[in-house]
């Protein structure tokens, strides 16, 4: 135990100029983490919205004439059968 006139010396860990294993020091992390990892979750959430949301699509169309048109007739749209 060292007297009150002698220095007390750090665990040899913590001394300076150490070769035995400390712990590496300790990365500083980016400001942008959490808005980034908040956009990320805002970016799945709308995917999960987009692909999980009801399909029904309901289309008006109005034609100044029906030209062709003739009633009964079999009507395609994009190649299939409306």
């Amino acid at each position: 135990m060292p007297t009150l006139t002698e220095k007390a010396q750090p665990p040899p860990a913590t001394r300076r100029g150490s070769t035995s294993a400390a712990k590496p020091p300790r990365r500083r992390r980016s400001p942008w983490r959490w808005p980034a990892f908040g956009a990320l979750l805002l970016i799945v959430a709308v995917i999960v919205y987009l692909a999980t949301r009801p399909t029904t699509y309901q289309y008006r169309l109005d034609f100044t004439d029906a030209g062709q048109l003739v009633t009964g007739d079999l009507v395609r749209i994009g190649g299939t059968e409306a």
